[in-house]
């Protein structure tokens, strides 16, 4: 009997290494290019991020360097985000108008191009008269923005007299016009006070609606907005998501721009508090099935939507200045959307999902934000993340602990200013 033997040739799988080069603009007043930037702005610095995009399950999987990128860009900080589209940067800026008022307020935001490297400012000022009613003439983009397709989501911040304390806005430009984008409703804004907040003090009422209280004070904040994103899911919903600091949550409701029935809550994540008439709070709402175990929050910022490569499950990255602990911790938690009309017990259980968290090996009480980056496979996960007000840079970080750092000493607002080569 002749016998055969067969060769087989194994070829390895190939998998395209990423490279992503990420802008370190400093978070600070955001002061606008003048006609010496040159002589008074540094050139901003930019970190290097290679990896390979189907195989990276840590952060030892990760080169982070010093990064030189396609043209010389002349900035000096922020107010605080910024936004790389379609070969520019744009980032949101002071020119003296706006009040410096805690991350709070840029009156403009400048535009950097290959052709315009010391940057193009664009006045934002107009914002303010989209709020006639607001106490002391008080309306300002404030912290973040968001660039989708053709538009800039920007949060506002204003005061409202109803209310007498500074309530969180949307504003949405056209970009290139910058016109105003009306809600489908028809409004120049969309406010979370008018729009979606109760005064009431039960739990249950506040499981759908934003839970608001009248303020002795005008300068007291309701929320702190400071994160903004919106998109569509592959089923074809949109969404408008946001983060309040002082709330210590981020909010997914439906996009009241693209839908006259849109800006109804449909998921909720983290640990707002319970307030009584008096603004006093004694207990708090677990949105998402955190758990006490986690300890008390103070403070959330910045909302990433992502699709996991590996399954196509659809999550949102946050990231939690304190959780209680020594350590600034990133959040991802998996989307899972719930309409008020089909649940049948309003209580925080509403919008239980699965998340998983890394603990950083830094604290910030402010700013910071996280991406996730590779196959997002649960248990190797990999964040990219901002160290905001701790200015130690930016880090690449994983659930097995690793960490990577480059940048120590600046401190930047977020990661989401980066494109990839």
């Amino acid at each position: 009997m002749r016998s055969t033997t067969l060769f087989c040739l194994l070829v390895p799988l190939t998998h395209a290494t990423t490279t992503e080069m990420v802008a370190l603009p400093a978070a600070g007043g955001g002061a606008p290019p003048g006609p010496n930037l040159k002589a008074t702005a540094s050139k901003l610095d930019w970190a290097q991020i290679t990896y390979d995009e189907g195989t990276v399950t840590s952060a030892y999987n990760v080169t982070l360097t010093s990064g030189t990128p396609s043209y010389t860009i002349y900035a000096d900080a922020f107010a605080l985000a910024g936004r790389w589209n379609d070969g520019k940067l744009y980032g949101l800026t002071n020119q003296g108008v706006a009040p410096e008022d805690g991350g709070c307020c840029a009156d403009s935001f400048t535009v950097y191009s290959e052709d315009e490297p010391e940057g193009e400012v664009v006045d934002l000022s107009f914002v303010n008269d989209l709020f006639p009613d607001a106490l002391e003439g008080y309306a300002w983009p404030t912290h973040t923005f968001d660039i989708v397709d053709d538009y800039m989501y920007l949060m506002v911040q204003y005061k409202d007299a109803t209310l007498n304390a500074k309530a969180d806005a949307i504003v949405v430009l056209e970009l290139g016009t910058y016109e105003v984008v009306q809600t489908a409703s028809g409004s120049d804004y969309f406010s979370f006070y008018e729009e979606l907040s109760t005064l009431k003090t039960t739990s249950s009422e506040s499981v759908f609606n934003i839970q608001h209280y009248s303020s002795s004070s005008s300068d007291t904040e309701e929320w702190h907005g400071n994160g903004v994103t919106a998109f569509t899911m592959k089923d074809g919903t949109d969404i408008l998501a946001i983060t309040h600091r002082s709330f210590n949550e981020a909010i997914l409701m439906t996009n009241p721009y693209t839908s006259k029935t849109g800006g109804e809550i449909v998921q909720r994540f983290g640990k707002p508090g319970l307030y009584n008439a008096a603004g006093k709070s004694s207990s708090q709402h677990d949105f998402g099935g955190i758990g006490a175990t986690e300890g008390d929050w103070n403070g959330m910022h910045n909302v990433y939507y992502s699709i996991s490569p590996s399954d196509g499950s659809e999550t949102i990255t946050v990231f939690v200045n304190s959780d209680g602990g020594s350590s600034s911790v990133v959040y991802n938690f998996d989307i899972n959307l719930r309409y008020e009309s089909d649940v049948s017990s309003i209580d925080d259980t509403a919008f239980d999902t699965e998340w998983r968290s890394v603990s950083l090996p830094f604290q910030t009480g402010s700013q910071g934000g996280a991406r996730p980056i590779g196959p997002q496979k649960d248990g190797s996960r990999v964040f990219v993340v901002a160290s905001g007000g701790a200015s130690k840079g930016i880090y690449v970080v994983s659930e097995d602990g690793e960490y990577e750092n480059y940048g120590d000493g600046e401190g930047t607002y977020d990661p989401f200013v980066f494109y990839t080569e």
